[in-house]
């Protein structure tokens, strides 16, 4: 499974109802680099982070959900925190 992160953020974007500039001094960044985010497949965590913030949804959940899929995928578990092989 692919995690569109820069998909996945235009679309927490545009129900923000935020305009591009607005949310561009949001998270400190130049109005052009919000445009450049839909197009991205990985992000820094810190510019993650204040995304989430400035639009109020939490986007880290969307990575451990595909960590948690995958791991299902491959037949890793953890009990008790240590990764274990089925």
């Amino acid at each position: 499974m692919k995690l569109d992160i820069g998909e996945i953020i235009r679309q927490e974007f545009e129900k923000s109802g935020l305009s591009a500039s607005q949310f561009a001094r949001m998270i400190n960044k130049e109005r052009t680099l919000v445009y450049h985010l839909f197009k991205r497949q990985s992000i820094d965590t810190d510019l993650l982070y204040q995304i989430c913030m400035v639009l109020n949804v939490d986007l880290f959940s969307l990575f451990s959900e595909k960590l948690r899929q995958e791991n299902n995928i491959i037949g890793a578990y953890r009990p008790n925190g240590r990764l274990c092989w089925r």
